[in-house]
């Protein structure tokens, strides 16, 4: 049970036009729902999250990863739930989902890479800082860029995270990797304006 009500399903034409976009690609999902409280910070909330889909430099195993072991540290069951059908459809092998959400960092089903993307992010889920042996280690194996983008997509999903489990909104779990082409679809429209 949510502790609010989720705000009624209002015509498209009312909702600004990235949310539009989004609900015409069958993205709406619960938490984006919740958020059109605030119909224009949703659609900004929106945007950072297709925009990272399309334009991370991140390869899509490395960033739902990532997306994974923050949504562990976060202990937000909805993100998990969301991102199971998306980092399956990229190719995160259900071995790897298992060892994420039992915070096995260190398995030996991820290689050296994979482990430091793994154990950075879940250092900037969990802290304020990153040890230096940490960051170091993440960027041995990837770009100065890219190590930005995790900080970023940690962040983001913290937002995400919260919004789902402050407000108890309920899980609606897709069945494949629909919010995935519902955040492209988007960023495609965003790009062309």
């Amino acid at each position: 049970m949510t502790r609010m009500e989720m705000p009624p399903t209002t015509p498209q034409g009312d909702l600004p036009l990235r949310l539009q976009h989004l609900a015409e690609a069958g993205g709406l999902i619960n938490v984006f729902r919740m958020m059109l409280r605030s119909p224009a910070i949703a659609s900004e909330v929106v945007g950072l999250g297709a925009v990272q889909f399309a334009e991370s430099t991140l390869t899509p195993v490395d960033r739902e990863i990532a997306i994974l072991t923050v949504s562990t540290c976060y202990d937000a069951e909805y993100e998990s739930a969301q991102h199971d059908p998306i980092s399956r459809a990229v190719g995160v092998t259900d071995e790897q989902r298992a060892a994420l959400a039992a915070m096995e960092w260190g398995s030996a089903c991820f290689d050296p890479a994979q482990q430091s993307l793994i154990r950075f992010s879940a250092s900037v889920a969990s802290s304020p800082t990153v040890p230096d042996d940490v960051f170091e280690a993440v960027r041995t194996h990837y770009t100065d860029r890219q190590v930005v983008e995790l900080v970023i997509q940690a962040g983001y999903y913290f937002l995400i995270a919260r919004v789902a489990t402050v407000l108890q909104v309920p899980i609606d779990p897709p069945a494949d990797d629909r919010v995935f082409k519902a955040g492209l679809t988007v960023a495609a429209a965003d790009l062309r304006q």
